[in-house]
């Protein structure tokens, strides 16, 4: 089956997602989590782990613009925008509560870092930006 255009991640009546229920050994998630609240954050994890095959050894990682302090904040890009910037302590916390949403189980492993800073190229990073990496295995 080929499709032409984007599906909606977060709508249960897609065809499109619908066809990769189950099926992702591995789904990478780079600079996605970041763009929404906490709450749908959460929500986009649990629709990962149901993309994902539902067995021992699947694997979901990817990274976050993050902060030192966990915490809302407005996103400044054409339209303002609230989204949540993990640190490493809330990441694993949000797969904690997926998981138990999706009776599911994970080792979920994270890592921050600071964002090295050039002078001229990254102004719009918040003094106290990380980012943060994250690597999810299923165990049962």
């Amino acid at each position: 089956m080929l499709f032409r255009s984007a599906a909606d991640f977060f709508d249960d009546a897609d065809d499109r997602v619908k066809a990769l229920r189950g099926k992702a050994a591995v789904v990478h998630a780079g600079a996605f989590l970041h763009l929404f609240t906490l709450e749908k954050a959460t929500s986009a994890v649990c629709r990962m782990i149901e993309l994902g095959r539902q067995q021992k050894g699947t694997l979901i990682l990817g990274r976050v613009l993050g902060r030192r302090e966990a915490a809302h904040v407005m996103y400044k890009d054409a339209i303002r925008t609230l989204a949540y910037r993990h640190n490493w302590v809330s990441m694993k916390k949000m797969w904690e509560d997926a998981a138990e949403r999706t009776g599911t189980k994970w080792d979920v492993w994270t890592k921050q870092r600071d964002i090295p800073r050039e002078p001229g190229k990254d102004e719009w990073l918040e003094p106290d930006s990380v980012v943060v990496a994250f690597c999810a295995r299923r165990v049962s």
